[in-house]
């Protein structure tokens, strides 16, 4: 009498590379192509497509860290494999607040105080000391408004803010003509018409 023993292969589990993205992105498909006579399964099931397929789709749009594990069956044979999708949260960016001062001033600063593992960059460039670091100087002189936008980088992920630079003019002050007159008359009015939007 014979017996016939068969040992099958144990199938090959992959669960794709590891997915870092931000939370404006989808992460994209994990796992791999699938192999005739294999059979998957996921879990967690929490922002996968399917969890019966060999490379479902990850919706992940919050910022955290999943760990998915998927099974692998064949001819009764298992085998796992595990991926990480981790998405990292936006940097904070802060252009700092708007600025109006006059032609006889600096503005300042724009910006905050660097945050450790954030880059930085500013436009446009005009006035600006510096365009990569957190808060430059600027140095405009003459009346304008300038938006100013610093964008931040930070595991990846990006985000912008904005703020606005107002120089403005110095106002013109006028107190008139000098006055000659005599004891036994009124001098009359000095400075001139008032002009709108000005304090005397």
């Amino acid at each position: 009498d014979t017996i016939k023993i068969t040992v099958n292969p144990i199938p090959v589990s992959n669960a794709g590379a590891d997915i870092v993205t931000c939370p404006d992105n989808t992460p994209g498909n994990i796992g791999a192509a699938s192999i005739p006579g294999y059979t998957y399964f996921w879990s967690p099931a929490a922002g996968l497509s399917s969890t019966t397929v060999s490379n479902p789709s990850a919706a992940l749009t919050i910022p955290g860290t999943a760990v998915y594990t998927v099974t692998t069956a064949s001819l009764g044979c298992f085998s796992t494999d595990t991926v990480v999708v981790r998405v990292n949260p936006f940097p904070l960016s802060n252009a700092g607040a708007d600025i109006v001062s006059c032609v006889s001033n600096t503005p300042g600063n724009l910006g905050t105080a660097a945050a450790a593992g954030y880059s930085y960059h500013w436009s446009p460039s005009a006035y600006l000391n510096d365009t990569t670091i957190s808060n430059p100087a600027v140095t405009l002189i003459n009346p304008r408004i300038t938006p100013y936008i610093v964008t931040t980088t930070a595991l990846g992920c990006v985000s912008k803010d904005t703020v606005t630079v107002r120089v403005n003019p110095i106002p013109i002050s006028n107190a008139g003509a000098a006055i000659l007159t005599c004891s036994d008359t009124a001098p009359g009015n000095i400075g001139t018409a008032a002009i709108p939007g000005y304090t005397y």
